[in-house]
């Protein structure tokens, strides 16, 4: 076999290299030259390392291959605004230049981009460039990668418009129980017969020109649209009554809202997150806003001053440092605390993520200190915007959107929403029956980033969108039967101990949920059989990221082959290293 030890970008068809042996010749031992052909077909399994993780040498050769598609496409890494395609679409789209046209590609790779904005413009790259043949979801951990949830993707190359166009795409969902295997010769049958198989998976067959380049494949895969569609017709968006923001501190709702730049959170918690001892410490008490600092502290529907209390007994972080105030205001023991946050205090997140700095120069700092006509310095995060509604950003199972019976200031890490009209008590707690319903699950589901984790990132575009009830055009009973739903909802909650659990939530959603997604459908006359719709879809969805989180079972790939045996479980030494390796590492 010619083996090539180099780096994969740094290969090209055509391209003439030495292989890794010595010929023996009557004339002594030579160096064998190989030209890279075209292929046939190519076959891989590469890294999820993101771009920070990828040694210099191989970003350089990424963009000396594939540079210019790259930017085409708009897939170039932008790190500080989050957007780090992983290396697995760089390798997909260098190995398009080295397939012969009708040759063939098929890959193990992350399934984290169907659920982002840089896989739309991967997607629009792959319906320009093959046949989109298949895409498998899977919803176990087949595969023994930590951390990641997987798909295969089945292409072929296809310069041809029309044919790319008039290529039938099959989308496949495969759910496989604990006890089940991924029989593959299965599975390549119902790639090429999809409506044998529509009772066995989750299962859609389009033609490529069908396929929307718009639209984040997820989508393609669970037709979610087929309820939010309906449900739109008698809706208004979030955006149109509420101002949703990364937190409610004053500097988070404006970066938030694209009223001034930076990134948006706080900068630094080691300066801005106080617990009593430290208020006490440094004398800070008219300068400590009491604050809500982990999503782990809002288990249950309302956030009550008791709740609040609890943590301030129980000696967590619950205050944030708010000083709107000029320094020639401000008394001495504050401005020895400010200067601590300009000498000793460090940040503490990672290297690569911009950590270790002086508090004061992390980048939110450094603009709150530009934008002296918004704040008085980089300590100044300009107050604190009422917001009755919040919402848990990343949820491990159902997001859950909050009551702020005691109002707090939060971190980027909860979605607030400010609302642009007057609501009463009734009519906000309308809201928030509705929102913990299935029904703007279903669409936070279809919408959301999903981390390695399985977690449901719900970002502050994605809630602006929402479909949401227009409470001002409800019947008064309507509001107050919702209302009543919502206090049924937290007291059950209160009872079992919480909404943040999966058994928990289970219960709930079997429960009163189901009964405000009934009403729901009676209130905006859509079909009763459209609740239970969406139930089950967005139950299913949360199901497939709650099982990438699982690992994976070695004994669950059976193809023609003999089913491989499960290894004897071994001890292992807990590492603290990153789950993902980089590039170099994984090539060596």
């Amino acid at each position: 076999a010619n083996t090539i030890l180099t780096d994969f970008f740094r290969v090209r068809a055509g391209q003439t290299v030495a292989s890794p042996y010595v010929i023996k010749t009557p004339a002594g031992e030579e160096k064998r030259e190989i030209v890279i052909p075209e292929f046939d077909a190519i076959i891989a399994n590469p890294p999820y390392t993101r771009w920070t993780e990828i040694p210099e040498e191989t970003r350089k050769a990424i963009k000396g291959s594939i540079g210019k598609l790259l930017t085409e496409y708009n897939l170039t890494a932008q790190v500080q605004r989050g957007v780090e395609p992983g290396v697995y679409i760089h390798f997909i789209m260098h190995a398009f230049d080295m397939l012969r046209e009708g040759g063939r590609l098929g890959m193990i790779i992350s399934d984290s981009w169907l659920q982002t904005d840089y896989g739309v413009d991967f997607g629009r790259f792959l319906l320009d460039h093959f046949k989109v043949k298949a895409l498998i979801d899977i919803s176990a951990r087949v595969f023994p990668v930590p951390l990641i949830g997987t798909c295969i993707i089945l292409l072929e190359k296809c310069a041809n418009e029309k044919e790319r166009e008039d290529n039938q795409t099959v989308f496949m969902y495969v759910d496989i129980a604990k006890k089940e295997e991924f029989k593959v010769d299965e599975i390549l049958e119902a790639i090429e017969k999809p409506e044998k198989y529509e009772e066995r998976y989750i299962i859609r067959a389009l033609k490529q020109r069908e396929i929307p380049k718009e639209q984040k494949w997820i989508n393609l895969l669970f037709d979610a649209n087929a309820v939010l569609d309906k449900l739109k017709r008698n809706t208004i968006k979030m955006v149109e009554i509420f101002e949703p923001s990364y937190g409610n501190a004053t500097y988070l709702y404006l970066t938030s809202r694209g009223k001034t730049g930076g990134p948006r959170n706080l900068g630094t918690k080691e300066f801005f997150y106080l617990d009593e001892s430290k208020v006490q410490h440094y004398g800070l008490k008219d300068y400590a806003y009491p604050a809500l600092t982990s999503a782990r502290y809002a288990k249950w529907f309302t956030f009550k001053k008791e709740d609040w209390e609890e943590l301030k007994k129980n000696g967590a972080p619950c205050y944030f440092f708010i000083c709107h105030e000029p320094r020639d205001k401000l008394p001495k023991n504050v401005l020895e605390y400010i200067k601590w946050g300009e000498t000793e205090c460090r940040t503490m997140i990672r290297g690569t993520r911009g950590g270790g700095k002086i508090c004061s120069q992390a980048l939110a700092c450094r603009e709150r200190e530009r934008r002296k006509d918004l704040f008085y310095g980089w300590y100044d995060l300009g107050g604190v915007i009422k917001a009755p509604i919040m919402a848990i950003r990343q949820s491990q199972y159902k997001t859950r959107f909050i009551l702020q019976k005691f109002p707090v200031v939060t971190y980027d890490a909860i979605i607030t929403f400010t609302p642009k009209i007057e609501l009463t008590e009734n009519e906000i707690k309308a809201l928030l029956s509705y929102l913990n319903s299935s029904f703007p699950q279903l669409y936070i589901e279809s919408r959301a980033r999903i981390t390695g984790m399985g977690v449901a990132a719900l970002e502050v575009k994605h809630a602006e969108e929402m479909p949401i009830l227009n409470v001002k055009t409800l019947k008064q009973e309507d509001v107050e039967l919702l209302a009543s739903l919502f206090d049924e909802l937290e007291d059950e909650a209160r009872k079992l101990g919480g909404a943040d659990t999966a058994e928990n939530i289970e219960k709930l959603w079997d429960t009163v949920i189901e009964k405000i997604d009934m009403e729901i459908t009676r209130i905006l006359k859509l079909p009763n059989e459209l609740a239970k719709t969406a139930k089950i879809m967005a139950k299913t969805m949360m199901k497939r990221r709650l099982q990438r989180a699982e690992e994976a079972k070695p004994e669950a790939i059976k193809g023609e082959e003999e089913p491989r045996i499960k290894p004897p479980k071994k001890l292992e030494k807990k590492s603290s290293k990153e789950p993902t390796v980089p590039l170099d590492k994984f090539l060596a």
